[in-house]
Order: structure tokens, then sequence, then C-alpha cells
């Protein structure tokens, strides 16, 4: 109040309160990039890890597994930005008879997994032979878990890995619309930081400043939660209805944003 009672407006006294916001910005684009992922991909090697005995690990970049005659190769990491690789290798009598690769895997039947986009090379005596169909279902004991290290998730990706997976899905013709949504989004909610930080100027200024602290952190923790609840509505809808990721992945925020701006504006 005596700051107010000394000339100083309410957008000036915002400056260093959204200089604050932007170092949370910046530590949580830190931890977003550098600590969370890694760990986050550790942590799932582990678990599947842990309930398959078979797997083996070529360093952070693929996952190993035999199935008699059959060795199933996993891509399970960003490493050099190589994603989305499903390799399947078919051994003989002391040689290699195919190797097969494809965009993606799923289940189709216990005991049965269908490969999607299938790339096979075959090796004879005398020739080799290449071929692409659209899908091959495939029959393997492997615990339906190990696939699990193949899906990419977009919350587990830096934003570097996000825009290089983004880009290796058009040149493959696969659907973009979820990655481009956790795209945008993560580069909203670093701005966002900012904006809610500046939403606590009302809680000063305005008239929630003669109420009591109890009652401010529950509306400052209900708005936390309503934000929360809008951004993950606006992202499943927008993907649902085929909305522009850029739009969908900044409307929270300009909500958000627009609604502090007109809260500080009235602020006395």
């Amino acid at each position: 109040m005596v700051t107010r009672a000394s000339g100083v407006s309410v957008w000036r006294s915002a400056r260093p309160v959204g200089l604050a916001g932007l170092t949370l910005a910046i530590m949580m684009y830190g931890l977003g990039e550098y600590v969370a992922p890694p760990r986050a991909q550790f942590a799932k090697r582990e678990k599947t890890t842990s309930k398959l005995a078979d797997v083996s690990f070529a360093g952070s970049s693929s996952a190993w597994v035999k199935d008699g005659n059959l060795i199933l190769r996993v891509q399970t990491g960003e490493v050099d930005q190589a994603f989305g690789g499903v390799s399947l290798y078919e051994l003989g009598a002391n040689r290699l008879l195919s190797v097969k690769r494809a965009d993606r895997v799923s289940v189709a039947d216990p005991g049965h997994w269908r490969l999607h986009n299938v790339a096979t090379t075959r090796f004879s005596d005398d020739k080799i032979e290449s071929e692409v169909v659209p899908e091959v279902t495939m029959t393997s004991s492997i615990n339906p878990d190990f696939l699990g290290l193949a899906a990419t998730d977009p919350d587990l990706l830096t934003l570097r890995g996000l825009w290089s997976y983004i880009d290796h899905l058009r040149r493959n013709s696969l659907g973009t619309a979820s990655y481009e949504i956790g795209f945008w989004s993560r580069i909203a909610r670093l701005f966002a930081v900012i904006v809610v930080t500046l939403l606590a100027l009302p809680f000063v200024f305005g008239p929630l400043r003669t109420t009591g602290a109890g009652t401010r952190t529950v509306i400052g923790v209900l708005l936390g939660v309503v934000f929360f609840l809008i951004t993950r509505t606006v992202e499943n809808g927008g993907q649902l209805f085929n909305v522009n990721p850029v739009i969908v992945g900044w409307v929270p925020t300009a909500v958000i944003g627009f609604c502090t701006c007109i809260a500080i504006s009235r602020t006395r």
C-alpha cells in the first residue's frame, strides 16, 4: 500500500514480478530439456527391464530381445534424433535371412503383433530382394510390455526432440497432431509461468488483499486446477476435432493472459 500511495502504478510493479516469472520459466525450460526427459526414459527402461529378463540395451538408443530365430529391436530414445524404428531380424543356419523395418508396431491379438508400413529385405545365396507392404502380422511370445519402449510420449521428449520427431512423422506420411499439440503447448506453458506469476498482483493490490492468507491460497490453488483442466480439455478436444495445433497449444495461455490483463487493469 505504501508503494501504491507513493504513485507507483500497478503495471510498473508488474515488472519485477514478471522478471521473477521469467526466471521460473527459464528454470522450467532447463528442467524440461535437460533433466526430466533422460531420467524419465531411464525409469521407463528400468521398469521394463524389471519385468522382462531377456531384454538388453545398446546404450540409451535401442532395446533388443530374442524370440527363437527372431531378434526384435526398438528405438528407446532421441539419440541423434532417430525415432520410431522397429526392426525385426530373422536368423537361419549361421546367416541372416531377412530384415524387416516398421514405422510402428501394435498388439493385434494375444501372441500376435501387427507391424505397419514394413520395409523387408531378404537375403538369399545369390540375390537380395526388397519390398514394402502396408502391414504384416507376426507371431511372437514376447511380452507386449516390451512394445512400451517404442512408444514416444510427447511429455518425455525435449522441444528439440519433439520437433525432430514431428519431421520424422511428416516424412513418413504419419499423423503428427498429438505431437504438434504437445510441442506448441510446451512453448505456451513457458509463457504461462510468467502470466500466472503476474496474476498474483490482483491478490496483493485488489480486493483480495483484505482476505486471509488461507482464502487467497485456496483461490490460487483453484485457479491452477482450473487452468490445468482447461488445458487438458482443449488439447484433447483439439486433437479429436482436428483443430490447428498452434491454436490448441496457445488458447489456454492466451485466455489466462487476457484474464490477467483485465484483472490488473481493474486493480486500484
